[in-house]
């Protein structure tokens, strides 16, 4: 995943034809991984000033959330990196995570 910003931009630079996924809300980034075929963009309302997208992030509160978006099927992930330990109103979604072996990061 590369956030937005001159000095990832650039980081990115150097991944063009590798055989990664790239997920970002960075609009530049996207405009040079484009032509590569594993580039995920998440959905999100532009930012013109950062040409990034904003929206929903993976903080510890949205666990305790229910919503419309989905950006792909929970065995489809490995890691989930977020905030701060989840409350205590996430645990039915923690073991669910746990079930299907996801780890969940807290950075």
């Amino acid at each position: 995943m590369i956030d937005i910003g001159t000095t990832t931009l650039q980081a990115a630079l150097h991944l063009r034809g590798r055989d990664i996924t790239v997920v970002t809300t960075s609009l530049a980034v996207y405009e040079e991984l484009v032509p590569d075929p594993a580039l995920l963009l998440p959905g999100g309302v532009v930012r013109r000033n950062h040409r990034s997208l904003v929206g929903v992030p993976a903080d510890a509160e949205k666990f305790a959330m229910a919503g419309l978006v989905r950006v792909c099927d929970a065995r489809a992930l490995e890691r989930i990196v977020t905030d701060a330990p989840l409350p205590a109103a996430c645990r039915p979604a923690l073991e669910d995570l746990e079930d299907l072996e996801i780890e969940v990061t807290v950075a």
